[in-house]
């Protein structure tokens, strides 16, 4: 079981390995470097790296970009997992687990709509153009998975937000039944005890008077 520290020393490792390959003839400049060497026929042969050996280049790269966004995903660094795997989409748009990882990202992210777009592109990507046949039932396992665990963060948040809203419902009805209340039934005017009691105090002394005048 790898620990934080392990997957922030993959991370450097795996980085290092890019360097290299951008060290390769050619690719001093990254893959625009070898596009202008590559079209350039006055260079020297010794400067260039064969197309074949391009291709692996370019799937190294997008292998080992792959593996960091793995270990940004077990750190749950979200943002740093998305930005590193949509460059290894930059050289190979249609790789499998690439999109996968961009998946998890987006769904570490809680960008769950964007997530099982991905995902789905992963599964299309597993599929041939000519018949649509399964390619890989292992690579389809996987990614059934993946998405499995987005349609039950997308039921969670449904969830949450259906109660959200019943809540603002809730009050809503609540307040208006009570202002309902009040137009229906005015509150009755407290009179203050007191007062009555000196009232009462002031009519039996006028009654008290009187008894004293008619005598």
């Amino acid at each position: 079981m790898f620990t934080r520290e392990l997957y922030k020393k993959a991370i450097i490792e795996y980085s290092k390995a890019i360097s290299f390959t951008k060290g390769l003839p050619g690719r001093k400049q990254g893959l625009e470097g070898v596009s202008r060497v590559a079209s350039d026929s006055t260079g020297s042969n010794e400067d260039k790296i064969s197309p074949e050996q391009e291709i692996v280049t370019i799937d190294l790269e997008v292998t080992v970009k792959t593996n960091i966004t793995t270990c940004y995903l077990r750190l749950n660094n979200g943002t740093k997992a998305l930005d590193t795997i949509k460059e290894a989409l930059v050289l190979r748009p249609m790789a499998w687990k690439s999109l996968m990882r961009q998946s998890e990202a987006y769904l570490l992210l809680g960008l769950t709509d964007k997530a099982m777009k991905s995902i789905d592109l992963a599964l299309s990507s597993n599929r041939s153009t000519d018949n649509n046949q399964l390619i890989d039932s292992n690579i389809e396992t996987n990614l059934l998975k993946v998405k499995d665990k987005i349609k039950k963060q997308m039921k969670k948040e449904d969830l949450h937000q259906r109660k959200t809203f019943g809540k603002i419902f809730e009050r809503a009805n609540d307040d208006s039944n009570s202002n309902q209340i009040s137009l229906d039934n005015p509150p009755i005017q407290k009179t203050d005890v007191s007062s009555i009691i000196n009232l009462a105090a002031a009519a039996h002394d006028a009654n008290a008077n009187d008894n004293d005048t008619s005598s």
